[in-house]
Parts: C-alpha cells; sequence; structure tokens
C-alpha cells in the first residue's frame, strides 16, 4: 500500500545498471505507484540498446538473444509509462536513452501516458533520425497536449529531429511549449 503513495521518484545518476532499472520498471508496469507526477533517472544507463550495462540481466522474460531482449525492454517501459497515468515530469537526462527505450516512450505516448506531461528531458541522450521520428509522429498527433519544457540539448539531431521540432511547432501541437532546448 505504501508504494501506491509515492509521487515522485528520484534516482538521479546513482550508477543504476541496466538489471537494477528492469527490477525497478516491473512494479511501475504493473501500476504499483499510480499517483507518480515526477519520475527522474537521469544520469543513469537507462537505455543504451548495444547491452552497455554488462551482462543482461538472464531473467525467463528476455530468454534468446539481443531481439528478444530488446523487445522485453521496450515492452517493460512502454508498460512502466502507461503504469503512470499521472506523470507529469520525466527527466532521462543524460541517461543514455535511445532505440528500444525511445520506441517504448512513444508507444507509451501514443497510449495516452503523457496526456498530462509538462515536463520531459533527454538531453544528452544520442537520438538517431529513428527515434526522433517515433517522438515526432506522437507529437503531431496530440500525444503530449500540456508539454511545456522539452529538453532535447546535446542530443546530436538530425535531419528529422529539427523537421519534427518545426512541424511541432508550425501545426500547433505544442501550444504550451514555454522552454524548449536544442542547444549543443
Amino acid at each position: 500500500q505504501q508504494q501506491r503513495r509515492l509521487k515522485r521518484l528520484g534516482l538521479s545518476t546513482i550508477n543504476m545498471s541496466e538489471k537494477g532499472l528492469m527490477h525497478l520498471l516491473r512494479p511501475l508496469a504493473k501500476g504499483k505507484c499510480p499517483i507518480l507526477v515526477r519520475v527522474d533517472l537521469s544520469g543513469n544507463a537507462c537505455g543504451s540498446s548495444g547491452g552497455g550495462g554488462g551482462g543482461g540481466e538472464g531473467g525467463r522474460e528476455e530468454g534468446g538473444g539481443e531481439g528478444t531482449k530488446r523487445k522485453y525492454k521496450e515492452a517493460l517501459w512502454t508498460a512502466a509509462l502507461c503504469g503512470m497515468p499521472h506523470l507529469l515530469e520525466l527527466d532521462l537526462n543524460e541517461s543514455g536513452v535511445e532505440g528500444e527505450v525511445t520506441l517504448a516512450l512513444a508507444h507509451a505516448l501514443k497510449k495516452g501516458a503523457g496526456r498530462k506531461m509538462k515536463r520531459l528531458s533527454l538531453g544528452g541522450c544520442s537520438l538517431t533520425d529513428q527515434d526522433t521520428r517515433a517522438l515526432w509522429e506522437v507529437v503531431r498527433e496530440g500525444g503530449v497536449p500540456w508539454l511545456q519544457d522539452l529538453n532535447l540539448k546535446q542530443c546530436c539531431l538530425e535531419r528529422e529531429g529539427f523537421m519534427g521540432v518545426a512541424a511541432g511547432l508550425e501545426g500547433g501541437q505544442l501550444r504550451y511549449l514555454r522552454r524548449l532546448d536544442l542547444s549543443e
């Protein structure tokens, strides 16, 4: 019952391993912290799709190979984000988010997880055109209608990233945006 009252989860720069992150995401995916409004995982190795955090999890869900592991991680992130319907702030600054984590974020936002989100920070994460394409598609569809602060500082944005920003600003989907950081 206690975790159901948790509103803010701050775990920035604690050197969390990928395995530790998976353990954290499971209860979130099961809706154990439904009133979370702020999650800060900045400075941790949350997402490098190259397997970074040393030796994977080896759990039964991830069974065979990198492709299965990536799909599992994407599904777990999606479920965790959907399990926090009141989330206002998500800080993944300097966390290595890319690939399947970006796709999971886009899937969760499409399912309505970002309806209340006001602040999203992906600063310092190397986002590819494929990563940003998925995110901007969600923005165009109105997946983050109340977004006020978007940090993409030092994300190494490419063509798709800048085109997405321009389309979001022109199309009015980012009408409440007050702060946008695209600096390098």
